[in-house]
């Protein structure tokens, strides 16, 4: 049992894509959003087009005044959305802005991070034309390369996360390939009982190193979501990982280098579907 190499699935993801925009009559172009200054979402708005624009994907950045009125950052969606195949929002946006008003004024078949309400809809339905959010489909990769088979009968999963863009469209997808999935968040009860027993645990709580040997048992595999600062201030996820590793035998995803860099490489796959739904 071992760390499972991310880098590996993102490469084989990667190198797909790049395949099928060779083939494309066009290039696809991607246009995001950004509204004030946020630290992070620099960082991650840079690692997204400088992946798209490596790949040959037209990657345009509007970026906003964070002092905007919402009637104003709804035009600008609406017109932006007008002229490109896939389009995305980045978040979180400053709290004086209706962030659902603003989603859903996305296309759905331009709704490359598969927020709107009408792609979740579809999720949960199992409609082939649904997008899918990047980091729920980041780990249904992790777990089809490792399992080597995307038919999931059989398989117990746990999510520890119950938000938009991990825990609820995981439980659905993850449900549309066999898996029984359980459902877990801040107030579930005897966590321990649901993550010891299940063949596979999901987190995603935001807390540095809560979850040791304690949760788990041999031969699991472990997906960690989080992505935290310890006391050291070095990047983290919610698993403790070399306490894990030391007590037990089971498959877990790194942080950093896990599922952070398959978030980015499933959104390419979203923006060839988005281009795919128009074309």
């Amino acid at each position: 049992m071992a760390v499972i190499d991310c880098h590996e699935i993102r490469g084989q993801i990667l190198t797909e894509v790049k395949k099928q925009i060779e083939v494309l009559p066009t290039k696809p172009k991607l246009t995001i959003i950004t509204i004030g200054e946020d630290d992070a979402s620099k960082v991650y708005v840079r690692n997204k087009i400088k992946t798209a624009t490596g790949l040959g994907i037209e990657v345009k950045h509007v970026q906003l005044d964070g002092e905007i009125e919402q009637e104003e950052a709804e035009r600008v969606i609406i017109e932006e959305s007008i002229e490109t195949d896939a389009i995305m929002l980045q978040l979180p946006i400053p709290k004086h802005l209706d962030e659902k008003i603003l989603i859903n004024l996305i296309p759905q078949e331009k709704d490359v991070d598969g927020l709107t309400d009408l792609n979740m809809g579809m999720l949960v339905n199992n409609h082939p034309y649904a997008i899918v959010p990047a980091t729920a489909m980041g780990v249904y990769q992790i777990i089809s390369h490792v399992l080597e088979t995307g038919d999931l009968t059989g398989v117990d999963v746990t999510v520890v996360n119950r938000s938009q863009l991990i825990g609820k469209p995981l439980q659905a997808l993850l449900t549309n390939h066999n898996a029984t999935v359980t459902l877990c968040h801040s107030r579930t009860d005897n966590l321990q009982n649901h993550t010891s027993r299940s063949h596979i645990v999901v987190t995603g709580i935001g807390q540095p190193k809560y979850f040791d040997s304690y949760y788990f048992s041999d031969y699991q595999m472990i997906i960690d979501c989080g992505m935290n600062r310890d006391e050291e201030n070095k990047l983290c996820g919610d698993v403790d990982i070399e306490q894990v590793q030391e007590e037990l035998k089971v498959h877990v995803t790194p942080t950093p280098g896990g599922t952070g860099i398959l978030t980015t490489a499933c959104l390419m796959l979203s923006v060839i579907q988005c281009y795919n739904l128009q074309h």
